[in-house]
């Protein structure tokens, strides 16, 4: 099969993550389209066999899978490289983005969301529905995760909507986007949200109103984390890139307007104004409860209590060139 002649390459980045993987290639193989496809994944030197599941779907669809096996895992020098890596590889006019611990469950994901954006060419990202499987509990969660009709302004004030799992976008834009942000240099513990983030400002992006993947939910997950410390680097990178794309794109002013909707971006002012609330809240329960709460169940029930606390510490700086 001759490079030029592949429409898609499905993307994939996994490390020891063999309980999932299959299933994970599984909902690859599994697509029926009517143009070639490859599949190029990369392996960051798992120690639990996860190579050598690779390995063996590699040797049984040699034309097809396309694998890089890292000896030195990539992740702990910058967590952009294993994904930098995978794209640089990859030859299709489209890239699909799956992690190896997610999956597939639309035999025909990539004919839809190549057959719109072919159709469109407007368009540079396409996304779906996906479901949420509670790796723990071994069930699948209420409702479907993604949001349809989603801008710039709506994942700056809500986060990342948009289901990575279900992600197919146009590859000379990834090209771009690594070109003009240079996401690896940067100290950001996500990967998936500055991307989306820059398509949603620079591109139209869809939303295929099905549900085509799964995503596992996982206790020990970057997003899913436990550690008090852990996760205030987490939500303290949530507010680099925030603020990093807030002053890239001048669509915030001093935060000594924060009260003053003409002038703060409207839907980050927003979001800042309810985490404040929800900070509140939860501060008043504290004083209330004569028992001991712990910091696990304060962040529990505020999913952005390190937020705000760095919003008093971190944004106003950051916010205080932005003329």
């Amino acid at each position: 099969m001759k490079n030029t002649e592949i429409i898609v390459s499905i993307c994939c980045t996994t490390y020891n993550q063999s309980p999932y993987i299959r299933q994970c290639l599984d909902g690859f193989l599994i697509q029926k389209t009517d143009f070639p496809i490859e599949i190029v994944i990369h392996d960051d030197a798992s120690t639990d066999g996860t190579d050598d599941i690779i390995r063996g779907y590699e040797l049984k669809y040699p034309d097809l899978f396309k694998p890089i096996y890292q000896t030195e895992n990539q992740f702990s020098k910058s967590i952009h490289l294993p994904v930098k890596l995978t794209y640089e590889k990859a030859v299709g006019k489209y890239i699909a983005i799956c992690e190896g611990d997610d999956y597939w469950t639309d035999p025909y994901k990539l004919q839809k969301q190549v057959d719109f954006l072919e159709q469109h060419s407007d368009y540079s990202l396409c996304y779906s529905k996906i479901l949420r499987y509670d790796q723990k509990r071994k069930k699948i969660l209420r409702g479907t995760f993604g949001i349809e009709n989603i801008t710039f302004n709506d994942l700056l004030s809500e986060g990342n909507q948009i289901p990575t799992a279900s992600i197919c976008l146009n590859r000379n834009m990834i090209v771009r986007y690594y070109s003009e942000i240079k996401p690896e240099l940067k100290n950001w513990l996500m990967g998936d949200y500055p991307l989306v983030l820059w398509f949603a400002h620079n591109c139209k992006i869809y939303c295929l109103n099905e549900v085509t993947a799964i995503y596992r939910v996982l206790e020990l997950s970057v997003s899913h984390i436990t550690n008090i410390q852990k996760l205030e680097a987490f939500y303290n990178s949530i507010i680099d890139i925030k603020c990093y794309f807030l002053n890239l794109y001048n669509e915030a002013i001093h935060l000594d307007d924060f009260y003053d909707e003409k002038y703060l971006n409207l839907a980050y002012r927003a979001s800042l104004i309810n985490d404040y609330m929800l900070y509140k809240e939860n501060i008043l329960k504290i004083k209330q409860n004569n028992k001991m709460i712990t910091i696990k169940k304060i962040i529990g029930s505020c999913h952005f209590f390190f937020l705000l606390y760095h919003y008093y510490v971190i944004i106003r700086e950051k916010f205080n060139n932005i003329k």
